[in-house]
């Protein structure tokens, strides 16, 4: 398989860098989003093509052996069933290049996430209309994770929601060039669960989800 551009600019990079076949295969994949969330707009987030309405809404990627789409946790969970055929984990899931790629789920998925983050977004954060609430004021979030969390431009816990803890980790590892520690997921995992559902856990209990995950994603985020 050919090198990804280190740090494509533009999804039409991202897509040049693969071979003729899988080049297709990721064209159709964009189709398909497009279809579904035509006012969605295009962007590379975490160097993996990106569709953004009103907070990051999907991403996927090509591997050596699969296509890797990131609708977030909600619409795994949502599509569980569906999914059940698919090595996946809470947020991800890989579509094997040797299997028909299901562009209709991809499509169902996309405008579940479509819905969901147009719902998600008009409503107001009752803990923002109460103080002005900062990262560490969520349970697991010490000092040092919500400097990191910053340093990616996310600087309050609305922020924080918008965007997939998967992603977070993986930005954060990329921004350090290494695989960051896997409490650092965990614990991610906790603080999303405490601002969805307003029930603190300690970070270990996030540990075999957290683990699933790490287990289907590749140790780099393209292969040379």
């Amino acid at each position: 398989m050919k090198s990804v551009k280190a740090h494509p600019a533009t999804i039409d990079e991202y897509i040049a860098g693969f071979p003729a076949e899988v080049q297709a295969v990721l064209e159709k994949v964009r189709l398909t989003i497009r279809q579904a969330a035509p006012e969605a707009h295009e962007k590379i987030s975490y160097q993996i093509p990106t569709f953004h309405l009103n907070g990051n809404l999907v991403h996927f990627g090509a591997w050596k052996k699969h296509i890797g789409f990131y609708p977030t946790s909600s619409a795994t969970v949502k599509f569980k069933e569906a999914l059940s055929m698919y090595e996946s984990a809470k947020g991800s899931v890989k579509f094997p290049f040797d299997q028909t790629i299901p562009y209709a789920l991809i499509g169902k998925i996309v405008k579940f996430r479509v819905q969901e983050n147009l719902t998600r977004t008009t409503k107001p954060n009752p803990k923002d209309t109460q103080r002005e609430c900062k990262l560490e004021d969520i349970p697991n979030i010490g000092k040092s994770i919500a400097s990191d969390l910053r340093s990616l431009g996310i600087a309050d816990p609305k922020q924080l929601l918008e965007r997939d803890p998967l992603m977070i980790y993986l930005a954060l590892a990329d921004k350090m060039g290494r695989r960051h520690d896997p409490c650092v997921l965990y614990t991610l995992m906790a603080a999303r669960h405490f601002l969805e559902n307003e029930e603190t856990l300690p970070w270990w209990k996030f540990t075999e989800q957290g683990k699933a995950l790490l287990a289907v994603l590749p140790k780099k985020l393209h292969d040379e």
